[in-house]
């Protein structure tokens, strides 16, 4: 594998922009954002005609704990733990880091 110290900025369907790298492209969840609703609007730009086609995310992973997981506590403040969750979805690797991003990699199945 060839890596590039470029990286191009491309802005999604659904808003917000991506740093795309070496076939993934990364995303921020935004503010007032669950990752469950970050996860649908990574993996859209790439879906055929949008969401519309993609399978529900839920039929794919358990979405109220991948919420859970990711979500700051209830008093507002962020969780000060680090981790990753990986899935397919869309055709897409996705993983979700704790950092706050959602990375889509081209082509599911690992």
């Amino acid at each position: 594998m060839t890596h590039s110290n470029s990286a191009e900025i491309t802005a999604s369907k659904g808003g917000g922009e991506g740093i795309q790298k070496d076939g993934e492209t990364t995303y921020r969840i935004e503010e007032g954002e669950t990752v469950t609703e970050a996860v649908v609007r990574a993996v859209s730009p790439g879906a055929k005609s949008g969401r519309a086609e993609l399978k529900p995310l839920y039929s794919v992973i358990d979405t109220d704990a991948l919420n859970a997981l990711f979500a700051p506590l209830e008093n507002g403040v962020s969780r000060r733990t680090s981790g990753t969750v990986e899935f397919d979805y869309g055709g897409k690797h996705v993983r979700v880091v704790s950092d706050g991003s959602v990375e889509v990699e081209r082509g599911g199945t690992r």
